[in-house]
């Protein structure tokens, strides 16, 4: 039997063709349908009502099974904030059609996007005034929170002015604010001040992502990575990666899954080194990045922005 654990149909729909869950026997006449020639392992013992629960009923959304509107554990997808067309969305990435799908539009800026996984919702800086989709005011530089329909709620929250961010695995919101990291405990709003020291002058990285006790930022083909596994007094160290064919420009967004495989998002830039072809919007995975021969390989183009942000549930595959 193949199922999905996703929406079914067409992509206009807000659909794809991919049958992710499979019991009993692998049918490689699907193989096509699934754009995978991998074996997959069988799904043992078969649970009915585990996969009705995922699977209600054609187009609909797994995300949805969750009563409260956080996100399921492991969600394998790229999200992102993103002005597209003069307009803030809250899109993720789809590989069928190598670009952004939208989930909704939002009524204001939200940056510094961050996936908490000790509750499993997102969260960011929103960056204008405004009201939340439950009535409740939102102040600039204010806290909130993103639930898996793009439904934003206050927090009351407030933060320093910042575009980048990420939770640590115990649910602590780090933020960069200039030459300064700022840890938020979300449940109080307690902040923490940390100055960066290590390489070279202050470096003004678009976004954070969080790995195994460091945080990782891009810009201009370098990598920078910063160590809060055991901050010394009021300081963080900063390590500077020079990354082999990153082009140089902003990475307002950045992913990370379960085998810490980490990816940057290009605004917009010479993403394929070649002058003669129209600078867009890129996605590129950067390999080896604590070995001896970093480098970045381009994934995929996709649209270009001038303001944006990215997070991923690092318990996840990338998609």
């Amino acid at each position: 039997v193949h199922a999905s654990t996703t929406k079914i149909g067409s992509a206009k729909l807000g659909g794809n063709w991919q049958l992710d869950a499979l019991a009993d026997t692998w049918n490689t006449m699907l193989s096509w349908v699934l754009g995978d020639s991998r074996t997959p392992t069988p799904i043992a013992p078969f649970n009915s009502s585990e996969a009705l629960l995922a699977y209600p009923g054609i187009l609909a959304d797994a995300a949805t099974i969750s009563e409260d509107g956080s996100f399921p554990p492991g969600t394998n997808l790229f999200y992102q904030t993103i002005l597209i067309d003069g307009e803030f969305q809250f899109v993720f990435y789809n590989p069928i059609l190598t670009d952004y799908e939208v989930i909704r539009v939002l009524p204001f800026e939200v940056n510094a996007l961050a996936f908490n996984t000790t509750d499993n919702f997102l969260y960011g800086n929103a960056r204008d005034e405004g009201t939340d989709d439950f009535g409740n005011p939102v102040a600039d530089n204010e806290l909130v929170r993103i639930d898996n329909q793009g439904r934003i709620e206050a927090t009351g929250i407030s933060l320093p002015n910042t575009f980048a961010g990420d939770f640590d695995d115990a649910g602590d919101y780090w933020i960069r604010r200039n030459t300064d990291l700022v840890r938020v405990d979300i449940s109080n709003g307690n902040q923490t001040t940390f100055t960066i020291t290590g390489d070279g002058d202050a470096v003004d990285v678009a976004d954070l992502v969080y790995f195994d006790g460091s945080l990782y930022g891009a810009e201009d083909g370098v990598l920078f990575r910063f160590d809060i596994s055991n901050p010394s007094g009021s300081t963080i160290t900063r390590t500077d990666i020079p990354i082999s064919n990153l082009p140089q420009g902003i990475y307002g967004a950045a992913w990370v899954d379960r085998d810490g495989r980490l990816y940057v998002g290009l605004n917009r830039g010479n993403h394929d080194g070649d002058n003669s072809t129209p600078q867009t919007g890129a996605i590129f995975e950067i390999v080896d990045y604590l070995g001896s021969s970093p480098s970045a390989e381009l994934q995929v183009e996709v649209s270009d922005t001038t303001r944006n942000d990215g997070s991923s549930d690092n318990r996840g595959l990338s998609p």
